[in-house]
């Protein structure tokens, strides 16, 4: 199932947070050519990052029972820092499953904080999951840096079904 959990903009500890460009453009596409499930904010929201009661994390819960999702792509816009253009923050389920190795990427680790995201709380199910953070050229359709996150996210699709 591929994820674009902030779309739409949304609440975060009392601030609003605008969302994230393109994300829920390109899981749209991506669901259209690989037959995925896909789940997209469409109106404004509490964070699903940081509340685990969020609307939008119910109904995902309720879809992965439903549907028998075994993996989650959880795809988000990062701060740009000119260093890579995306950058993967893959669960201990996935790490099992999943290879990540693309040029002009990294692999991070989920920091020791109140957060609990989507791809961590899943993970403690059981269930493989990454999150996805990537650059506004990378989600800027018609770029090089989008091209190959597209790219990417195929493989990674591929390479787990």
């Amino acid at each position: 199932m591929l994820l674009a959990p902030h779309a739409a903009s949304q609440i975060r500890m009392g601030v609003l947070k605008v969302r994230d460009l393109h994300t829920g453009e390109i899981v749209e596409k991506l669901c259209e050519e690989t037959g995925c499930w896909g789940l997209i904010a469409t109106r404004m929201q509490m964070d699903p990052n940081w509340y685990p009661e969020s609307p939008f994390r119910v109904k995902l819960k309720e879809l992965i029972r439903e549907k028998e999702i075994d993996l989650v792509l959880d795809i988000h816009g990062k701060k740009d820092d000119g260093k890579t253009a995306i950058d993967f923050y893959p669960n201990k389920a996935f790490k099992e499953i999943g290879r990540l190795k693309f040029e002009n990427t990294s692999i991070k680790h989920f920091k020791n904080d109140e957060q609990i995201t989507i791809a961590e709380d899943l993970g403690e199910l059981g269930l493989a999951g990454v999150q996805i953070e990537i650059s506004r050229t990378g989600r800027t359709t018609g770029t090089e840096e989008n091209k190959m996150v597209k790219k990417y996210l195929r493989e990674i699709i591929a390479d787990v079904n």
